[in-house]
């Protein structure tokens, strides 16, 4: 990050992407957004208490989005695994059930809750991305 973006609150715009822009990117990758900003109306309360207000809403109709993760060839952190660090993945990839240790191993400060253990731990491992 740039020093001038340091400490700052995180603003966020909508985006609105068509064709074959929609799966160009997940939650959490860095992107570069290249489009036109536009203004959708919004006709105030679904009550009709506020008749006479009218918001705004300002969204970016996307024509070009560009994945930094995509552009660097998907290469992230620099890392080198050792052959210790090969050892432990192995010795663990042979475990025969792998669960409970993957459960235990989310938040170990914290003792119990294992069913909200389990529920993070496979929404972070589980799924699989869209392919085509």
């Amino acid at each position: 990050t740039s020093p001038r973006e340091e400490g700052r609150m995180p603003r966020t715009v909508e985006c609105e992407l068509t064709d074959d822009l929609v799966d160009s990117c997940i939650p959490g990758d860095v992107v570069t957004v290249s489009g036109v900003v536009k203004v959708m109306s919004t006709d105030g309360d679904a009550s009709g208490r506020s008749k006479n207000k009218c918001l705004f809403l300002l969204y970016i109709d996307a024509h070009s989005v560009s994945n930094s993760k995509t552009q660097n060839g998907d290469k992230g952190e620099s890392f080198q695994f050792t052959s210790k660090d090969l050892l432990a993945v192995n010795e663990i990839a042979q475990e025969p059930n792998l669960l409970p240790l993957i459960v235990n191993s989310v938040c170990p400060a914290i003792y119990g809750h294992e069913v909200v253990k389990m529920a993070l731990a496979l929404s972070l491992f589980g799924g699989c991305p869209k392919l085509g």
